[in-house]
């Protein structure tokens, strides 16, 4: 099956950006407004939601989403109202199919708003307690892209043969306004600062171009036992770039990562690498410096809500990034990367890059390992893959 439209699971913290958004646009919120994170901890009824960063006291509406909190998300939720949220989310595209031209297409679930307890609103309004599927996921995050327009996503532009080019061609969706130009802006600045340094997402940054872009991490739902996994989790990273004119939308979910749980470790070095190798395809170039990789925080910890519970913080094992080098550098292989994947590595080592092709570099001069002196000369040359020759499909699979 296919899996982005067919299955369904959790969101967790994606679902914050629908919220931000959803809370300026219906003036819940304002953008400069500062946010009470009630230093990680916030009690509704016998339940209480927690932050995984301790600490987190009044913060710009911006920093809800670039440190992921829990709280301030909820409190978003809380000050939308149930009946607001659920419409709200209703119009990013969930508990609904998105009408794209594939079979199998799944609603997954966003129950009645009067079905919602207190603390079912705050869960919701941070991914927990509604289901979508990676295209809705996908179609809520084109809606920001697209400057607020909700359009229904298509794979067949048009049906052609040898003797008509079209027979049949599909015009874009025209589609539906969620947000306002001026509000996806500034959202998309917030989504930017996901992606560099003090966010969660900064593995997610492809040298020379800006992400905007979001981690989530949530508990899988435990069909047989009931409630929540207390290991099973899916990790997912979405996002688009150029963020201040996307030309791609990626969303990356892993389900039950065997490593880190934590979105921003294992699904945003996809994205990155995807968003590289794809921009090389489409022959998007930029000449913005590329951002230095950082530790991302860890997220924030699911919340089952089946009983009265505190949940504890998840605290992911220190990282820490090596120093610059000096002296004499190993030169690293760059065959089979782009112009910048190959950039990425050498920029921050203080070396001079001269190219000549295009496509993938299938030569480098000195040679891979060799020893050489920060500020040398590298010559790369590079060539466009001949896929007939690699065994693919020349018409593209």
């Amino acid at each position: 099956r296919n899996r982005s439209v067919t299955d369904c699971f959790e969101p967790g913290s994606t679902m914050k950006v629908c919220t931000v958004g959803a809370a300026m646009e219906r003036g819940a919120v304002k953008p400069d407004e500062i946010i009470d994170c009630e230093n990680g901890r916030l009690a509704i009824g016998r339940h209480h939601i927690n932050d995984s960063h301790r600490g987190l006291g009044k913060i710009p509406l911006s920093e809800v989403l670039i440190h992921s909190s829990n709280v301030g998300a909820a409190k978003l939720g809380m000050a939308l109202g149930k009946p607001r949220l659920h419409e709200a989310l209703r119009e990013f595209g969930f508990g609904q199919k998105t009408g794209v031209d594939l079979p199998g297409e799944s609603r997954c679930s966003l129950r009645d708003y009067k079905r919602w307890s207190d603390v079912g609103l705050a869960t919701v309004s941070f991914g927990q307690g509604v289901s979508v599927s990676t295209l809705q996921l996908g179609a809520a995050l084109c809606s920001v892209a697209n400057g607020g327009i909700w359009r229904k996503p298509r794979v067949v532009k048009s049906l052609r043969s040898e003797r008509v080019r079209d027979l049949e061609r599909f015009d874009v969706d025209p589609g539906r306004r969620v947000m306002k130009p001026s509000l996806t802006k500034i959202l998309k600045a917030m989504m930017v600062g996901v992606t560099e340094p003090g966010g969660t997402g900064t593995r997610a940054a492809v040298p020379g171009f800006k992400v905007a872009g979001k981690t989530g991490t949530a508990q899988k739902a435990d069909p047989i036992a009931g409630g929540y996994s207390k290991d099973k989790r899916v990790a997912s990273f979405m996002g688009f770039v150029p963020a201040d004119d996307p030309r791609l939308a990626i969303v990356v979910v892993v389900d039950e990562p065997g490593t880190s749980p934590y979105g921003g470790v294992v699904a945003a070095p996809a994205f990155a690498r995807i968003a590289d190798a794809a921009l090389g395809y489409l022959g998007v170039f930029t000449k913005v410096p590329p951002v230095p990789v950082q530790t991302p925080k860890p997220e924030e910890p699911p919340v089952a809500v089946a009983a009265p519970a505190i949940v504890e913080d998840w605290n992911e094992p220190e990282e820490t990034d090596a120093p610059a080098p000096t002296g004499r550098i190993a030169l690293p292989d760059l065959r089979r990367l782009s112009i910048r994947g190959a950039v990425g590595l050498l920029s921050p080592r203080g070396l001079d890059i001269e190219v000549s092709g295009s496509g993938r570099v299938i030569q480098q001069r000195p040679a891979a390992g060799k020893l050489v002196d920060v500020a040398s000369k590298v010559t790369l040359k590079l060539e466009v893959a001949d896929r007939t020759r690699s065994g693919m499909d020349p018409a593209g699979s």
